[in-house]
């Protein structure tokens, strides 16, 4: 072994539990121990919401749901519109700031967003700096 030993790397992900932590707030939490020659490094990073849903999303998850797709939208600054009355299933996502819109047709019967139509929105999210 090296002058530092073996290092051991744990990396956990927590979400805030309790009022005492702001919800929006990144904290990385890191302690270091020693024990004889091992190094214990340990990582807590506090993520949002938005962050824990952006990260599922870009697994692209054969279980994700309209509900989801909204509330994604939503936390990129983007508003839930019908088309109209005749529109049936079709909805539109619009930003206000920058006058973008993404139009798409809810699934049906089931709530589960297709495969396709996952790749389709992360591309566009991507490709519009909306998420990294």
């Amino acid at each position: 072994m090296g002058i530092l030993g073996r290092i051991i790397l744990l990396v956990c992900d927590i979400s805030p539990r309790h009022g005492s932590v702001n919800a929006d707030q990144e904290d990385i939490i890191i302690s270091v121990k020693k024990f004889g020659d091992v190094f214990i490094f340990s990582y807590l990073c506090r993520m949002n919401k938005k962050e824990k849903l952006i990260k599922r999303f870009r697994t692209l998850p054969r279980d994700f749901t309209f509900d989801e797709v909204v509330t994604l939208f939503q936390g990129c600054g983007f508003t839930l519109e019908n088309k109209g009355s005749t529109s049936g299933s079709r909805v539109k996502f619009y930003n206000e700031s920058d006058q973008n819109a993404y139009i798409m047709h809810k699934p049906h019967p089931s709530n589960i967003i297709k495969g396709y139509m996952m790749r389709d929105i992360l591309n566009y999210l991507l490709k519009n700096n909306y998420i990294k």
